[in-house]
């Protein structure tokens, strides 16, 4: 019997913590975009989305797709991935832009505001846990005089909205600017993954302990990463131009928004935690963000396969 490899943040380092490895997350974008004027056909959907899927995970990893359907005229693929971590699932467009990906975790790496919603609220431990990092595109949006935000994933599906007040509340005004060696650390892990970006303020992440929020200006506008010193990334936004974005996205843009309204837009992951809890015969599966904000709850009646039969415990 294999011995459980307990996911911690840290284990994500360099395999599946920010798209693409550890250079420029717009890396990946670019390499689907020139994937997106390729003659589309079934196969070569299927081969650009495994390709995705091995740059993100890792060339060791083993992709097996599972399913396809499409949106707005987009085939995305469901696959099973499995790597030194475990097995995990994950979903991706033909053209190899990801949307989402897991990877099992154990019950005690959940941050302290995801236990809070979660462990201290039910008797028993979580059945399940996952940690799924999110792929989508910000429109920030004018509502009333205010900014808000729309998140968009690559099949040009509106997934969320934040309002203005939940915006303010995410913005970490009231913490003190980051100075000396740590500092230094960060801008230098910033300047590795962004090379364009001009760091403009570090400051301690608000619902991120060990962390910071490195805000910075770029060609297209300003953007942030949420971070720790050991180049763990749990959030980023980087702006870019509309024209930039992929096909399916600015589709949405250009017929659902009022174009007035429209702001600025970019490319974002973010990390979410899936925690499934046992309630009598059915389940429960709350998406959480790190912040401890409940993304939605989910219920059914037959059983996940645990992380932890999934990394062979």
């Amino acid at each position: 019997m294999k011995k459980h490899l307990p996911l911690v943040l840290l284990a994500l380092t360099g395999a599946a913590t920010l798209a693409y490895g550890q250079g420029n997350p717009l890396a990946g974008l670019r390499d689907a975009a020139k994937n997106a004027e390729k003659k589309d056909t079934a196969k070569d959907g299927r081969s650009g989305a495994e390709q995705a899927l091995k740059n993100y995970y890792g060339n060791a990893a083993k992709v097996n797709i599972t399913g396809e359907h499409e949106a707005n005229g987009v085939r995305i693929y469901t696959a099973d991935v499995s790597n030194t971590t475990g097995q995990s699932t994950a979903t991706v467009t033909e053209h190899g832009e990801l949307i989402e990906t897991g990877v099992p975790a154990a019950n005690n790496s959940l941050p302290q505001h995801v236990r809070e919603v979660t462990q201290e609220l039910f008797k028993s431990a979580p059945a399940d846990v996952d940690t799924v990092e999110r792929h989508v595109y910000y429109v920030t949006i004018t509502m009333g005089g205010k900014n808000a935000r729309l998140s968009i994933d690559a099949a040009g599906r509106i997934v969320g909205m934040k309002s203005p007040n939940q915006l303010h509340e995410d913005a970490p005004t009231n913490e003190q600017s980051t100075s000396g060696a740590q500092r230094q650390q960060i801008e230098k892990l910033v300047k590795q993954r962004l090379p364009e970006a001009s760091v403009t303020d570090v400051k301690a992440a608000l619902h991120d302990p060990g962390y910071y929020e490195a805000s910075y200006n770029s060609r297209n506008g300003h953007g942030y990463i949420i971070l720790n010193p050991n180049n763990d990334v749990v959030w980023y936004y980087v702006p870019m131009a509309r024209t930039e974005l992929p096909k399916a996205v600015q589709h949405t843009i250009d017929t659902v928004l009022k174009g007035e309204q429209i702001k600025a837009t970019g490319i974002s992951h973010e990390r979410i935690y899936k925690v499934t809890e046992n309630v009598g015969t059915d389940q429960i599966t709350f998406r959480v963000h790190t912040n401890g904000d409940v993304d939605n709850i989910t219920e059914k009646a037959e059983k996940a396969v645990t992380a932890g039969h999934r990394t062979g415990k």
